[in-house]
C-alpha cells in the first residue's frame, strides 16, 4: 500500500503545479511578501508543494527555515485507512493506514525526522522519502511508538534541493500527531528584515532573495581583504601530501580524508568561503559541525586544481572552524573566507550586474516581479545548482565534534580550544534541535547559516 498512495500524492503534486494560476496579472495592486514568496517558489519549480492555497507562513517556513517544517496529521495531502479524531490527530481505521505529506527543499543538507505518535512498540510505523518523480526512495525508516502520545526520533537523511514526499505507513491501532522535518542550520531565503505576510515587496527585497535562492551572494563587493588559510594550517586524520614546486596540499586517497581549520573571525558579518583543490569525487564541509556543503564531481578527474565556492554564511566574532571530507581523488591547498557587503543597495546593485534590474528603490513594480520571477527560473536552469547526494566521511575515521578523530595527529596549525563544545557558525547550539513535546516545530538556530555551493560561482578575485 505504501507504493501505491506514494504514486497518487505524486500524480496529486503534478496536477497541483497545473492548476496553480499563472502570475502577471496586470492589476496595479502592489506585490505582498505572502505573493512574492510564492513567485520565488513558482520559479524554484516548487509551487505544486506549496500549494497556492496554503498559508503565507507554509511559504515563509519553505524559503527560510527558521523553524522546523512541521504538519498537523490531519493535513495530510493523501490518506488511506485513517479516520480523523478532530484534534489534529489521526488514526487506522480497522488494519493499516498510509498517509502521505509533500516536502519542498530550497537547500540541500542533513534534515532530521521525527513523528509524535502512539501506538503498539513492537509493530513499528514505516517512513519513506522519495523525490518527486521517482520510485526510488531516499530514506526509509522505522518508527517505534511509546503507548502514550510522544514525540519519537525518526532518523536523519541528506536531501538535495528539490521536491519529495514523505508517506507513512501506520500499523493498526496506531495514533499519529504530528510529523516534523528540521535541518540542524541553513541560510535562509528572505528578505533582510525577514518575511511578513501583508508587506509590500520592495525592490531590494527582490534583490536579497533572488541571489539568495542562486546561492549568488559570493558576488557581492567584498568588505574587507581576504583572510587566507594555508593548507599547513589544517590538522588532519592522514598525511599531507608534497608535490614538485613545493605544493603541499590535503589528498584523499582510496580512503578518503579528513581534516579540520580554525579560523579567528575578528568582525561578524557574511562571508563567502572557497577552497583552491581538486575536487575529485566529490568533498563534503561543515561550518563548526552544524551548517553543510557538498561539492559534486566535476566530471574530469584530470581537471588542473582551482577555486570554487564552499558556502556563503554568517559568521559571530571569535573562533571557529571548518572541517572537510575528502574523497577519492579530491585536494585542498587553501582556504578563504571574505566578508561581503550585504545592505540592500550591495545586493540590489550585484543583481543588475549579473543582468537583472529589479527597479527604482521603493515597491517592485508587478511587471518587474513577473519578470523576476521568469529570470529566476532561467538562472536556476543555467546554473544547474550541483545535485549529486553526500560525500561519505572515511569509513575508518570516526570525528568528534571539531571534525577531528581522536587518533589523528594534528601538522602544524593550531590546537583545538580548550572547552570548545561544538557550537554553530550564528553562535547557537550544535547538535539535534531540543525535543520538547507537544510544542512543534521545533525551533533551529535563529541566524541560519550557509547554503550549498554551485558549481558555476564565480572564483574569488
Amino acid at each position: 500500500m505504501l507504493g501505491k498512495l506514494k504514486t497518487v500524492a505524486l500524480l496529486s503534486l503534478v496536477g497541483a503545479a497545473v492548476l496553480v494560476p499563472l502570475f502577471g496579472d496586470p492589476r496595479p495592486t502592489p506585490v505582498t511578501h505572502a505573493e512574492w514568496a510564492r513567485m520565488l517558489l513558482r520559479a524554484l519549480a516548487l509551487d505544486g508543494v506549496v500549494e497556492r492555497t496554503a498559508s503565507a507562513s507554509q511559504a515563509f517556513s519553505t524559503l527560510s527555515w527558521r523553524n522546523s517544517l512541521a504538519y498537523r496529521a490531519d493535513h495530510h495531502m493523501q490518506g488511506e485507512g485513517v479516520e480523523a479524531l478532530g484534534d489534529g490527530r489521526i488514526q487506522t481505521r480497522g488494519g493499516s493506514g498510509e498517509v502521505t505529506y509533500p516536502l519542498a527543499v530550497v537547500r540541500g543538507g542533513d534534515y532530521r525526522l521525527r513523528l509524535r505518535l502512539a501506538g503498539n512498540p513492537k509493530t513499528p510505523a514505516t517512513v519513506e522519502i522519495t523525490p518527486f518523480g521517482k520510485n526510488a526512495a531516499t530514506g526509509q525508516f522505522l518508527v517505534e511508538p511509546s503507548s502514550q502520545l510522544a514525540w519519537v526520533a525518526a532518523g536523519s537523511l541528506h536531501l538535495d534541493p528539490g521536491a519529495y514526499t514523505a508517506s507513512v505507513l501506520l500499523p493498526p491501532g496506531t495514533v499519529l500527531d504530528h510529523l516534523e522535518l528540521a535541518p540542524p542550520c541553513l541560510r535562509p531565503i528572505e528578505p533582510l528584515g525577514g518575511w511578513r505576510a501583508t508587506t509590500v515587496t520592495q525592490a531590494a527585497d527582490v534583490a536579497v532573495t533572488m541571489l539568495q535562492a542562486l546561492d549568488l551572494e559570493t558576488d557581492l563587493p567584498p568588505a574587507a581583504s581576504p583572510i587566507e588559510v594555508s593548507v599547513g594550517a589544517f590538522q588532519t586524520a592522514g598525511p599531507l601530501v608534497l608535490e614538485a614546486a613545493a605544493r603541499v596540499k590535503l589528498s584523499g586517497g582510496p580512503q578518503g580524508l579528513q581534516a579540520v581549520a580554525f579560523v579567528e573571525i575578528e568582525q561578524a558579518g557574511l562571508y563567502s568561503v572557497s577552497v583552491f583543490g581538486q575536487s575529485g569525487a566529490g568533498q563534503r564541509w561543515l561550518a563548526d559541525a552544524c551548517q553543510k556543503a557538498v561539492l559534486c564531481p566535476t566530471g574530469d578527474p584530470l581537471a588542473p586544481p582551482g577555486w570554487r565556492v564552499v558556502m556563503n554564511t554568517q559568521f559571530t566574532s571569535g573562533r571557529h572552524f571548518l572541517s572537510v571530507s575528502l574523497s577519492r581523488g579530491a585536494t585542498v591547498e587553501r582556504l578563504r573566507l571574505e566578508r561581503k557587503k550585504d545592505e540592500p543597495a550591495d545586493y540590489v546593485g550585484t543583481l543588475r550586474r549579473l543582468g537583472f534590474d529589479p527597479g527604482p528603490e521603493g515597491p517592485v513594480a508587478r511587471s518587474r516581479a513577473v519578470d523576476a520571477m521568469g529570470f529566476l527560473a532561467a538562472q536556476k536552469r543555467d546554473l544547474q545548482l550541483s545535485v549529486c547526494g553526500d560525500v561519505e566521511p572515511p569509513r575508518d575515521t570516526v570525528l568528534a565534534a571539531t571534525g577531528l578523530a581522536q587518533s589523528a595527529a594534528p601538522v602544524a596549525g593550531p590546537a583545538p580550544f580548550p572547552g570548545f563544545s561544538g557550537g554553530n557558525p550564528s553562535g547557537g547550539p550544535a547538535g539535534d534541535p531540543p525535543t520538547v513535546p507537544g510544542t512543534p516545530p521545533t525551533p533551529v538556530p535563529t541566524t541560519p547559516p550557509g547554503s550549498p555551493t554551485t558549481l558555476t560561482a564565480r572564483p574569488p578575485s
